[in-house]
C-alpha cells in the first residue's frame, strides 16, 4: 500500500506522541515542542530544523571535496596540486584546469558540486555560507567586509543587520499595547499569540521566521481567527505591519545569498 507524505507525518507523530505527551502543550506555539516523560517527570524538547540551511542547494550543505584528494595520480603531479591548491583562489583554479587535463574520467570520484563551477569557485561559496567550518585548516578567508559575512547561523531575526527589522517588531509592539493586548495587559492569561508569535520569531532563521508570520496570518485555527478579527477591528496597521516584517526578513535572505553566490 502507498503511503502519502502526509500520511507518513500522522504516524510519525502519533510514534512520537504515544511516549511523550504534555497534555498542556499549544499546538500553535512556535516554540520547539516540549514533551514531558511521565514515568522520570523529565521534559524533552525537538529542535525543529534550520528551514534557511535547508534551503541551501545540496552542495553548499555539506563541505565540498576536493577532487585532488580522490584522484588516482602519481605523487609527484598530487604534490604539485596540492601546493597550487593551497596557495590561494587563482593558483586553485589553476590546479582544477590541470586535474581535468591528467586526470582519468573514469578514475575521478562522483562530482557532487555544483553544475558549471569548478571546485574553487564551490569552496568560496561554501566558506562565505559556513565561514566557521575550517578554522585551523590551510584555507583561504572570504567575506572580509561583506555584511553577510558572518555566515548562514547568523541569519536569524534576531541578529539582523538590518535596524528595520527590529524597530518594525517594536513598532509592532507598541501598537498591540495601545490597544490593550500588550503582554501586561494579559499578565494573568497571556493568550495573545501575536505576542508569543513576536517573542519567538526573534529566535528563528529567516525562512522559518516568514513561514511562521504568514502560517499566523492565514491561520484556519478558531482561536487565531478570531484574535486576528480582534486585532484588525482595532488596528488593523498591526497586521499590515506584521506583513512588512515578513517581507524585511526575506529581503535580507535573498540578499544574503546573493552575495555570498558572488565568486
Amino acid at each position: 500500500m502507498k503511503v502519502t507524505k502526509r500520511q507518513l507525518r500522522k504516524l510519525i507523530q502519533e510514534t512520537m506522541y504515544k511516549d511523550f505527551k504534555d497534555d498542556n502543550w499549544d499546538h500553535n506555539d512556535p516554540m520547539p515542542w516540549y514533551f514531558g516523560d511521565k514515568k522520570t517527570g523529565a521534559t524533552h524538547a525537538i529542535d525543529s530544523p534550520n528551514m534557511t540551511k535547508r534551503s541551501l542547494h545540496h552542495a553548499l550543505q555539506l563541505p565540498p571535496y576536493d577532487p585532488i584528494e580522490g584522484s588516482n595520480l602519481d605523487d609527484e603531479t598530487l604534490l604539485q596540486l596540492k601546493s597550487l591548491r593551497h596557495k590561494g583562489p587563482e593558483t586553485s583554479r589553476q590546479a582544477d584546469e590541470l586535474l581535468d587535463m591528467v586526470a582519468d574520467p573514469e578514475d575521478a570520484p562522483p562530482n557532487f558540486g555544483i553544475k558549471d563551477k569548478s571546485y574553487t569557485d564551490h569552496a568560496i561559496t561554501y566558506d562565505k555560507i559556513h565561514p566557521d567550518w575550517h578554522e585551523g585548516r590551510n584555507r583561504w578567508r572570504h567575506g572580509k567586509g561583506d555584511p553577510h559575512g558572518r555566515g548562514i547561523d547568523y541569519l536569524t531575526v534576531g541578529d539582523s543587520e538590518n535596524p528595520a527589522v527590529g524597530n518594525t517588531m517594536y513598532e509592532i509592539d507598541n501598537m498591540m499595547y495601545d490597544i490593550g493586548l500588550g503582554w501586561d495587559d494579559h499578565r494573568n492569561h497571556r493568550e495573545v499569540k501575536l505576542n508569543k508569535l513576536l517573542t519567538h520569531v526573534e529566535y528563528m532563521d529567516h525562512d522559518k521566521a516568514v513561514f511562521r508570520i504568514k502560517q499566523y496570518i492565514s491561520s484556519k485555527d478558531k482561536e487565531t481567527k478570531k484574535e486576528l478579527k480582534d486585532i484588525i477591528s482595532k488596528e488593523p496597521a498591526i497586521i499590515h505591519k506584521l506583513m512588512d516584517l515578513a517581507k524585511l526578513i526575506e529581503d535580507e535572505k535573498k540578499a544574503a545569498f546573493a552575495s555570498w553566490h558572488k565568486v
